[in-house]
C-alpha cells in the first residue's frame, strides 16, 4: 500500500497513516454502519424487484410549481429538465446500474430519482460516479447538482458542503470471509489484521470500539478491502453496516457479516453545494417523503427485502424536531 499517494482530508486519518506507516498495533473500528441488524450472520441475497422500485420512483411527490420558483437551486433543476447527482453504480443495495437497461437502482439512487420526480415532474435522474474523496469537489465545482452516496454527515465536511436533514441512521459492522471461524463479535477482532477504509470518516473513530490489540491496515476503496480479505491480507472488514450487507447479499459464497452492528450511530444525508437554498428544498421533500411512507415502501424494496429483515426502522429525524 502507497501511503504517499493518498491524499488525506482528516487529522485522525492522517494519524492513522502515520502509525500504519510505523507498524505499530492499531485499534480498527469504522464510521458507520446501517440500520441495526440482529438476525442471523448470514444474510440470504434476494434480487430486487426492479418494477415495484420503478413504479415507486415514479409515483413520489411533485412539488408546485410555486414552490419551485420560489427556490433558485430547484429552478436551476427544472429548466434542466434532469437532476445530475453524484452516486453510486455497483452497490447491489445503494446503486446497481441494470445490465440490460442502464438503471440505477437502489435505496440511494431511489432517493435521487424521487428528488428528481419531486423537482422535474417525473424520476429523471443522471448519475456520475462518485468516490468518497471527490465528492466535495464535485459539489464544489458544480459538476453535480447533490451527491447522494451513503455520505456521513460531519464537521469537517460542513465546512465545505451543506447537508440535508439524516435521511438513514447508521453503525458499523464486520465483514469476514463465509468460510471464517472464531470471529462473531468486535471481541474477537483482537489480534487480528482489521481492513480500514481510507478517505472516509472509518478512521475517525478507529480507535474507539475495537480491541487496542486489533491492527489496522489502510486501502483505498472497498473493492481493494474485499480483494484483501479473501486473499487472506486481513481477517476483517469494519464498515458501514450497510456495506457490509451490500457485499453478503451480491456475493453471498464468499462474505459474510460476524455478529450485530455496534458502535456509535451517525447519519447519512445528501450533499448539497455551499450558500445555496438547495437544503431547506430538499429538507422539505424528505420530510414530505417520510411523513406519507415513500421512505419506508423504498427502504423495504432495497435494504429490507434484500437483507432479510420485514421490518423497517424509524425514518431519522432532522435535529430541529428532535428539540420538540
Amino acid at each position: 500500500m502507497v501511503l504517499s499517494a493518498m491524499r488525506q482530508k482528516r487529522k485522525t486519518l492522517g494519524l492513522v497513516v502515520a502509525l500504519v506507516a510505523v507498524g505499530m498495533v492499531l485499534a480498527g473500528c469504522s464510521a458507520q454502519s446501517s440500520v441495526q441488524v440482529s438476525g442471523p450472520t448470514k444474510v440470504a441475497s434476494k434480487a430486487l424487484d426492479v418494477k415495484a422500485f420503478d413504479q415507486l420512483v415514479a409515483s413520489g411527490p411533485k412539488a408546485s410549481e410555486k414552490d419551485v420558483k420560489a427556490n433558485k437551486w430547484a429552478s436551476t433543476i427544472k429548466q434542466q429538465g434532469v437532476l445530475h447527482y453524484g452516486g453510486v453504480t455497483d452497490s447491489a443495495v445503494f446503486g446497481m446500474q441494470g445490465k440490460t437497461d442502464g438503471k440505477v437502482r437502489g435505496f440511494d439512487a431511489g432517493l435521487a430519482q424521487l428528488l428528481a420526480c419531486y423537482i422535474v415532474g417525473s424520476p429523471k435522474a443522471e448519475v456520475t460516479p462518485v468516490r468518497p474523496g471527490s465528492r466535495e469537489a464535485m459539489l464544489g465545482n458544480g459538476a453535480v447538482n447533490a451527491v447522494v452516496a451513503t455520505y456521513s454527515i460531519d464537521a469537517t465536511r460542513s465546512k465545505r458542503v451543506d447537508f440535508s436533514e439524516p435521511y438513514l441512521t447508521v453503525r458499523q459492522g464486520i465483514l469476514v470471509k463465509s468460510d471464517t471461524k472464531g470471529v462473531d463479535a468486535v471481541s474477537d477482532l483482537a489480534g487480528k489484521k482489521v481492513g480500514v477504509r481510507a478517505d472516509t470518516t472509518n478512521s475517525e473513530t478507529f480507535t474507539k470500539d475495537v480491541p487496542k490489540k486489533a491492527k489496522g491496515v489502510l486501502y483505498r476503496s472497498d473493492d481493494e478491502m474485499f480483494k484483501a480479505l479473501k486473499d487472506g491480507k486481513i481477517d476483517a472488514y469494519v464498515t458501514d453496516e450497510p456495506i457490509v450487507l451490500d457485499a453478503v447479499a451480491s456475493r453471498p459464497k464468499e462474505f459474510r457479516r460476524a455478529g450485530k452492528s455496534f458502535g456509535d450511530v451517525e447519519e447519512y444525508g445528501i450533499g448539497l453545494p455551499k450558500h445555496t437554498d438547495a437544503k431547506k428544498f430538499v429538507d422539505a421533500w424528505l420530510e414530505k417523503i417520510k411523513a406519507d411512507g415513500t421512505w419506508e415502501k423504498l427502504w423495504k424494496l432495497t435494504i429490507g427485502d434484500r437483507t432479510g429483515e420485514a421490518n423497517a426502522p424509524k425514518p431519522p429525524v432532522a435535529k430541529d424536531e428532535k428539540k420538540k
